[in-house]
């Protein structure tokens, strides 16, 4: 049994209390592109309210990437507060749950009035997986950032500012006309630039 399918008949009158870590490769959906955390832990507890099921807990983990400023290791720790509302049966189309939901007149969407309307599952299991995969998608960070004060890397040398002193001065890097960005990134791999015709 997957880690994150909780059999309806462990949820009691008490509720049923969930805690449980696994890969996130575990409830990554095919053929999708992967996401830079490796595990996600889950805590929460279940409880059976009329014809619905209800779970109210946390998501959390820690994406890892390179920094955006100096390309050194960087981590980005979150921690979600999530609600989910589970009823066995078909899943509705997003203009039924609209309807159901009186949002027709309002303008507003299902898809983005998140926990307005159940989730629906079938057998004896609710799957959590494809809900826990949305909080990830939402909590990746835009860019990464090793410190908030990172100092990134010298356009001229290369040093990242953080571990050590640049040994350029002002004077000692002339920027061509045009676009000086591109110029900067060139010297730092100078083994890409291309060979000039001989004469």
């Amino acid at each position: 049994m997957s880690t994150f399918k909780i059999p309806v008949a462990c949820i009691g009158e008490t509720g049923y209390v969930f805690d449980a870590c696994a890969p996130v490769t575990e409830i990554q959906p095919p053929d999708t592109l992967g996401l830079p955390i490796f595990d996600v832990t889950v805590h929460g507890c279940f409880t059976a309210v009329a014809d619905t099921f209800l779970f109210r807990g946390t998501v959390s983990g820690a994406f890892t990437n390179a920094c955006f400023r100096c390309l050194a290791p960087a981590r980005a720790a979150f921690n979600v507060t999530v609600a989910w509302v589970f009823r066995q049966g078909e899943a509705l189309a997003y203009e039924e749950l609209e309807h159901a939901a009186g949002l027709e007149e309002t303008g507003h969407s299902v898809k983005d009035r998140k926990g307005e309307s159940c989730r629906p599952f079938q057998g004896p299991e609710i799957d959590l997986a494809p809900c826990i995969w949305e909080e990830l998608v939402f909590a990746q960070p835009s860019r990464f950032l090793c410190e908030e004060d990172c100092k990134g890397m010298c356009p001229g040398c290369g040093i990242n500012l953080n571990t050590g002193a640049c040994t350029c001065t002002d004077t000692s890097i002339v920027e061509p006309e045009g676009n000086t960005g591109l110029a900067s990134l060139a010297r730092l791999f100078p083994e890409l630039a291309p060979e000039k015709k001989k004469e």
